[in-house]
């Protein structure tokens, strides 16, 4: 019993050295309503009055996306995340995002993607993948020309690569199983 319960703790704790993903999809805040700091408990915080949540109006969009206002918006995550940046997006003209190290759109460029003008009924999907602890990202495009949903990223810390972990765990579970025949060899 002692043994299934250390190899639950030594699997349930390999697995908690991912990263947590977090997925904002503005389908909470509610139709035309400011995303502003409605995300603020999950640490991410979107530039007052900008970002607005309407309808969504393709089927990779429903049932609501965020379009910036003004066409120059950025997002803030406060605890930073790294690896890769995904998300769904419907531009009316050609859009930049950039990916930087500081807040509201500041600092050392990480990474960054020009997106084509689409059809805003199918949203296209992207992911961009960088090195670095991100703090923000920044939209350029025209006002109302840009809406995303679907964000996703790993925020606070590190991801562990699995080539590293997985030794890891096979040394664990090589050592309970030692452990164990060592035990049943002296009970004889």
């Amino acid at each position: 019993m002692k043994c299934r319960s250390a190899l639950l703790g030594t699997l349930l704790f390999a697995f908690s050295l991912f990263a947590q993903a977090t997925l904002i999809n503005f389908d909470d805040p509610g139709i035309t309503n400011p995303v502003d700091n409605f995300y603020a408990g999950d640490g991410v915080i979107f530039q007052t009055g900008d970002w607005v949540i309407t309808g969504g109006f393709g089927q990779t969009s429903q049932p609501n996306l965020a379009y910036s206002a003004s066409g120059t918006g950025f997002m803030n995550v406060l605890a930073g995340f790294t690896g890769v940046f995904d998300f769904s997006y419907g531009a009316f003209s050609d859009s930049t995002l950039t990916i930087f190290d500081g807040l509201n759109g500041t600092g050392t460029i990480l990474g960054s993607q020009i997106l084509l003008t689409n059809d805003p009924n199918v949203f296209d999907f992207v992911s961009i993948g960088f090195s670095g602890t991100a703090l923000s990202v920044a939209v350029v495009s025209g006002g109302g020309q840009f809406g995303w949903d679907d964000l996703e990223f790993s925020k606070g810390q590190e991801e562990v690569p699995v080539p590293a972990t997985l030794p890891l765990i096979g040394l664990g579970l090589a050592a309970l199983g030692y452990s164990r025949r060592k035990k049943a060899a002296s009970a004889l």
